[in-house]
């Protein structure tokens, strides 16, 4: 079952496989988007599941404080006992992860969307 909510510039969408949940995020994440993804990945961190996958291929624009919320829900994760990874990530994205240094932290699967697609039929 897909979660999904939209607020101004951000849109997050849940893909369950097993027990590992892919959020997708499209749009904006800034200071005033951030706190909705926190409190949406949290919630998600809650439920039956050992892996949180977060799909930033539709991120548009990144601010700092949505690098904040990506450290606090790798830390949130980790409490939860939970892999926290990034999927698939826009080339904006991956550059601020390298010039941050936080490609370190975040392993990044490129082969997210081609998971959420599986079961669609072919291609």
């Amino acid at each position: 079952m897909g979660v999904s909510t939209s607020s101004g510039v951000l849109c997050l969408s849940n893909h369950r496989n097993g027990h590992t949940v892919t959020v997708t995020i499209t749009g904006e994440l800034d200071v005033a988007t951030a706190d909705r993804l926190l409190r949406h990945v949290d919630r998600t961190l809650r439920g039956d599941v050992t892996g949180v996958v977060l799909d930033m291929t539709e991120v548009s624009f990144i601010a700092a404080a949505g690098l904040g919320v990506l450290v606090a829900l790798a830390e949130s994760a980790a409490e939860h006992d939970t892999m926290l990874r990034l999927g698939d990530v826009s080339p904006m994205v991956a550059r601020l992860l390298d010039i941050t240094g936080l490609t370190q932290r975040f392993p990044v699967e490129r082969a997210v969307a081609g998971l959420r697609d599986m079961g669609s039929g072919p291609g």
